[in-house]
């Protein structure tokens, strides 16, 4: 048994490293018929499909539910926005079309 706390840096360097293997790990997009559901390890995001209102790529490195910087910029509601950054971005933007055609896009 360790007591000398010896143990404290481990710990202080697992919790982080879990953390971001759990977002590398657990990173998708879901498209329903009413919102697009965003999981990004333990934290998720629902956007109606209705709200959105513009969608346009975009290289943006602020922190956010995409593993690449290869990204799309969701804007929905009055003022929200989301990136993503889904493999197929022409599949996904063109899924979002077919469910709300008023959606502009670049």
């Amino acid at each position: 048994m360790i007591r000398d706390g010896r143990w404290v840096p481990a710990l202080t360097l697992i919790f982080p490293l879990t953390f971001i293997l759990s977002l590398l790990l657990h990173t998708r997009y879901t498209i329903t018929e009413s919102e697009v559901l965003i999981v990004c390890g333990p934290l998720a995001w629902q956007v109606p499909v209705q709200q959105i209102t513009r969608i346009r790529p975009t290289r943006n490195p602020l922190s956010s539910p995409a593993l690449s910087l290869d990204r799309l910029e969701i804007r929905y509601g009055k003022y929200d926005s989301v990136l993503v950054s889904p493999a197929d971005q022409a599949g996904f933007l063109a899924a979002l079309l077919r469910l709300n055609p008023a959606i502009r896009h670049d």
